[in-house]
C-alpha cells in the first residue's frame, strides 16, 4: 500500500486513532497532519507522519497495518504519492461527523464541539450530589461535568475515578473524555459503553494502554 493508502485508512479510522493516543501524542499528530497537508514537499512530512503512527498504534491497528503493508514505507519518499487526494479524505471525513465544514486537521475544535455537546452538570449539581467539583477524578469541561461521569444514584462509580486519574484528567479533562466517548482501539465500542456491564477490568486494561503510551 502506498504513503496515499495509509493515510486514506487514517481519515476512515481517526477517531479510533485520537482514542489510542495520549493527550502528549495528539498535540503530536495534530503537528504532523499540519505539516504534511502544508509541506512543500511533502514526501519527508509523510514518512514521519505514517513513523509516527506505527510507533504510536497497536499492532491490531488497521492503519497501523495499512502502513505496514507497505514493504518501503520507511524507505525513500514514494513519487506518486496524491497528498491532496489523501487529505481531501480526512476533510470529507470530519465534515460528514460534524455535518460542517471544519479544517480538517484541526482536531482540537472538532473534539471539543462534540464534547460540549454531551449532557452534563453544573459545579452546584455536583455539590449537591455529594461531590468536591475540584476533584482530580472528575472529568470538568468549561465548568460543565460530563454527565456519564454520575452513576443514577449520583454516585461516580470507581472505575470513573480511577479511569480518570490513571489519564490524568485534571491535566488533559478533554483528551479523557474524548477517550470514554470515542470508539477504542481495544474495547471496539466507547469506553462509556462499558460502564455498569461488568467490564470494569476491560475499561482498566484499555486506559493503561493509553496512559503507558503517553
Amino acid at each position: 500500500m502506498s504513503y496515499a493508502g495509509a493515510i486514506a485508512a487514517l481519515a476512515q479510522h481517526l477517531p479510533s486513532v485520537l482514542a489510542a493516543l495520549g493527550p502528549g501524542q495528539r498535540e503530536r499528530l495534530l503537528s504532523l497532519l499540519r505539516a504534511a497537508s502544508g509541506a512543500s514537499a511533502p514526501g519527508l512530512a509523510q514518512l514521519r507522519l505514517v513513523s509516527f503512527l506505527v510507533d504510536a498504534l497497536p499492532v491490531t491497528h488497521p492503519v497501523r497495518r495499512a502502513a505496514a503493508a507497505d514493504d518501503a514505507y520507511l524507505g525513500a519518499v514514494v513519487e506518486d504519492l496524491d497528498i491532496e487526494t489523501a487529505f481531501a479524505q480526512i476533510e470529507r471525513m470530519w465534515t460528514a461527523e460534524v455535518g460542517v465544514r471544519n479544517d480538517p486537521v484541526d482536531v482540537a475544535a472538532v473534539v471539543h464541539k462534540r464534547l460540549l455537546a454531551v449532557a452534563s452538570y453544573d459545579g452546584a449539581h455536583v455539590r449537591r450530589l455529594g461531590h468536591d467539583p475540584e476533584s482530580a477524578a472528575l472529568i470538568r469541561l468549561d465548568g460543565r461535568y460530563p454527565a456519564f461521569q454520575f452513576a443514577e444514584d449520583g454516585t461516580v462509580p470507581d472505575v470513573v475515578v480511577r479511569v480518570n486519574r490513571m489519564l490524568r484528567a485534571e491535566r488533559d479533562p478533554w483528551g479523557v473524555a474524548d477517550w470514554w466517548l470515542s470508539t477504542n482501539a481495544w474495547l471496539d465500542v466507547p469506553p462509556v459503553a462499558l460502564l455498569g456491564e461488568d467490564r470494569d477490568d476491560h475499561l482498566l486494561a484499555a486506559a493503561a494502554a493509553v496512559a503507558g503510551g503517553d
